[in-house]
């Protein structure tokens, strides 16, 4: 898009990828996975601001990666007090603040977890929704089955976390499911709660957009970090 206004590479891979939207200041912002805005041939993160009047991105940044990941995705803008946090990894659990180009790694939080957490690569899929001084939201993890046919070796599992809001350390999280009972690939892309019910709209293989709403009760928070 042509109000990026970043410098771009040579690459197969174009645009910005798996926005993940959220306000700060008034503003409508957004964190997205690059490779053809970044600055080496691997994923980064470029953060901006959303217009949608005027279907533009505004005042956008290629941000550092604190590590040297070359496969950053899925960072999470949280805002509070006036202050914008970015919740990084979730095993351990790191959130950062931006500084000119940079993620500052400002808090980390270590914690008991089952032994799988610590196997496989946990993502953030959704921005966290606020309910009293909890937040909300949905992570995903993917593995593999080489037993399948070529489309279906990769399959994702998801649960739900809840956060403290005000030192966002986990503290429960649901048991593991599925949309579909299909192996395949399913992304949340949008997650709320009204009413006492989960609020969500996910996609397979990539397309295809379903809006799913549930009582919050049949997903239950039973397990303790």
């Amino acid at each position: 898009d042509g109000t990026v206004n970043l410098s771009k590479q040579d690459t197969m891979y174009q645009g910005l990828e798996d926005p993940r939207v959220y306000v700060h200041d008034g503003k409508l912002k957004f964190t997205a996975t690059t490779i053809e805005y970044s600055d080496c041939s691997c994923n980064r993160i470029v953060m901006g601001e959303l217009d949608i009047e005027n279907k533009s991105f505004n005042n956008c940044k290629l941000v550092q990666s604190p590590s040297g990941f070359v496969n950053e995705k899925n960072w999470i803008g949280y805002s509070k007090n006036g202050i914008e946090y970015i919740f990084y990894t979730f095993y351990p659990f790191r959130v950062g603040q931006v500084v000119d180009d940079k993620l500052l790694i400002t808090c980390i939080h270590e914690y008991n977890a089952p032994i799988f957490f610590k196997k496989v690569l946990i993502s953030f899929s959704t921005p966290f929704v606020k309910l009293g001084d909890k937040l909300y939201g949905i992570l995903h993890y993917a593995l593999t089955d080489e037993s399948r046919p070529p489309g279906y070796k990769r399959y994702y599992h998801h649960f739900i976390v809840e956060l403290d809001e005000n030192t966002f350390r986990p503290l429960r999280y649901s048991d593991t499911f599925v949309f579909h009972s299909e192996v395949g690939i399913e992304y949340t892309q949008g997650f709320t709660i009204r009413d006492s019910r989960y609020i969500i709209w996910y996609s397979r293989h990539e397309r295809n957009v379903t809006k799913l709403e549930i009582p919050m009760s049949d997903i239950p928070l039973k397990n303790n970090f």
